[in-house]
């Protein structure tokens, strides 16, 4: 196929995308090998559409960002579609004076420290911190640094967010594990929306119905309020703190005893809905109780709920989430009664995942300039809490990298892959943003999931006061140190 240039697509082609630069480092508790894991995303790459995946930013006609695509004959003569570099540390994690410090479970709430301390094994000094970076510099999109040491490896990915969202990579994953495994290229699953964007016209028609996610007007004296915060928060946004937090599963059971079986059986709260409330009452604990609302953001993946990406054949790897909000009054957050603010999460869920609403939100973000400024949605005065949702990509089992094992010395002779628990998938991962964001000054949660074990990981960007707030509940016992 020949080489191509493809405008960004609509919903890749945003300010908050152009904004962020993502780092994902795994953890694998085996030495693999660097170079088959490279060889076989190449090989990946080279699939028909996939090249996509392995093309270079550039501006277009009209200034709009493109891709440029290149041939598999540039391919197969050299032309870079993934930056690789690799580094071996003949010592063990634990004598790493960086690796050693790499987050571990605990038996009670933790707040560990950020994950930018590690940004000296996640990849090179060169390596892009903008979309300006991309742009300017011809690089490919994915840039691909692994470091092994004796027992184990960590393997960094970056990309920039505009190539895809994080369900897209759980696509990238399997298909780059299935020819990993050595599956035939027509195994490979079909790249859709290659050269089509597909939701080029997805909020583009006339709608009565109203986005539940719209902005509220305010009246003028909340006006005067929101100003008076808005010079506060400028103040405050140099003051954000990083923490990558544990809930162990003592912590899950605890909230999975204070879920009633109303909030279940008469409003289908989910174990997600409940962690949110939990992290969100934290987060807002010094703010006290006033008039003002809590703006939960969440995220819907159109791959699953919206009916033309669902029944098609293939995978997306773009950007093809939308947001929904729920507005949840300061004073009920700052209740004792348990459970309110997760039926208010789930109820904005329900309402705003029908197909009707989904496309009266993006009708309302593509009315909102979204490609220059980030949308404010539901209530401009109230205080924004965003999650990024993980769970459903499910990277413990996306990623199966068992035959670039490389087996310990004592097993070196059998040829066989160990056949212990976790061979080849990662034991645990954390995303950075290398790039000041547009979300830079807000409060994010990364919810990542369940571990092995059954831990559950949060990365947690948060101004520096509700931040306090989980370093004061999450205070290490004074009994024994407490990890696992």
């Amino acid at each position: 196929m020949p080489a191509k240039k493809i405008p960004l697509h609509y919903f890749d082609n945003t300010h908050q995308l152009k904004s962020t630069v993502i780092c994902l480092t795994l953890k694998f508790d085996d030495v693999l090998d660097a170079d088959m894991l490279h060889e076989s995303l190449i090989k990946l790459i080279k699939n028909d559409h996939w090249r996509k995946i392995g093309g270079q930013l550039r501006i277009g006609l009209q200034g709009r960002p493109v891709v440029h695509v290149f041939s598999l004959s540039e391919i197969q003569k050299g032309e870079p579609v993934v930056k690789f570099s690799k580094v071996h540390h003949d010592m063990s994690m634990a004598d790493h004076p960086v690796a050693s410090k790499l987050h571990q479970s605990t038996y009670y709430p933790s707040a560990q420290p950020g994950v930018e301390q590690f940004r000296s094994l996640t990849g090179p000094n060169a390596r892009p911190t903008s979309f300006e970076d991309y742009l300017s510099r011809y690089l490919p999109q994915i840039f691909l640094h692994i470091v092994t040491f004796s027992d184990g490896t960590l393997m960094s990915l970056t990309w920039p967010h505009t190539m895809s969202d994080i369900s897209g990579w759980g696509h990238i994953f399997r298909a780059w594990s299935g020819v990993l495994a050595g599956k035939r290229w027509n195994a490979v699953p079909h790249l859709a929306g290659y050269d089509t964007d597909v939701l080029e016209y997805f909020g583009r028609t006339r709608l009565a119905e109203r986005s539940l996610g719209a902005p509220i007007d305010r009246k003028f004296s909340s006006k005067v309020g929101t100003f008076a915060r808005r010079v506060e928060h400028a103040v405050q946004t140099s003051q954000m703190k990083s923490r990558l937090l544990c809930l162990p599963r003592e912590t899950l059971d605890m909230l999975e005893e204070k879920t009633t079986h109303d909030m279940i059986l008469n409003h289908g709260v989910t174990e997600m809905d409940v962690i949110k409330e939990y992290l969100v009452s934290i987060a807002c604990a010094h703010m006290g109780s006033s008039d003002r609302n809590v703006v939960i953001h969440g995220s819907l993946d159109l791959r699953r709920h919206y009916p033309t990406l669902a029944m098609k054949p293939g995978v997306y790897i773009q950007n093809a989430t939308l947001p929904y909000v729920a507005l949840v009054p300061l004073k009920t957050v700052a209740e004792d009664s348990f459970g309110q603010t997760a039926v208010a999460i789930h109820r904005a869920y329900e309402l705003q995942r029908p197909v009707q609403q989904l496309i009266a939100i993006a009708q309302l973000l593509r009315t909102s300039n979204m490609c220059n400024e980030l949308p404010v949605l539901g209530d401009k005065d109230g205080h924004h809490v965003y999650f990024a949702e993980w769970p459903n990509v499910r990277f413990h089992t996306a990623i199966d990298f068992r035959p670039a094992v490389v087996p310990p010395p004592g097993e070196a002779t059998t040829g066989n892959t160990p056949n212990r628990k976790g061979v080849g998938r990662p034991s645990y991962f954390h995303s950075d943003v290398l790039s000041k964001s547009a979300l830079h000054d807000k409060d994010v949660f990364n919810l990542y999931g369940k571990d092995n074990e059954g831990n559950y990981w949060i990365g947690a960007v948060l101004h520096k006061k509700a931040m306090k707030n989980f370093d004061r509940e999450f205070a290490v016992p004074e009994a024994g140190n407490g990890t696992n």
